[in-house]
């Protein structure tokens, strides 16, 4: 029979090791419109998409998070648990 306690196991490790590794980039958003394609773009990524500044996170793919973040913070960094470079390179400094 097929132990399936371990396999179990084995994809919860296996998920807990994958959800270790966090992707964190610089971005830089101007206008109004940067923040709809940032928005935009986000929402094309299949993870959760972070903005941070080391203080405080919001949420990336919220039209009104990415606006408090622009408008609050000096720097603000996007963090994803998936490399969604090329989905956010646009905005990434």
């Amino acid at each position: 029979a097929f132990p399936t306690r371990r396999f179990s196991r084995y994809i919860c490790d296996r998920f807990v090791l994958v959800r270790c590794f966090k992707f964190l980039y610089k971005v830089e958003l101007v206008t109004t419109a940067d923040i709809f394609e940032f928005t935009r773009a986000a929402t094309k990524c299949p993870c959760d998409v972070t903005l941070g500044n080391g203080k405080h996170r919001l949420n990336g793919k919220s039209f009104l998070g990415v606006t408090l973040a622009k408008l609050s913070w000096d720097e603000v960094y996007v963090e994803t648990e998936r490399d969604c470079y090329f989905e956010l390179e646009k905005f990434i400094k």
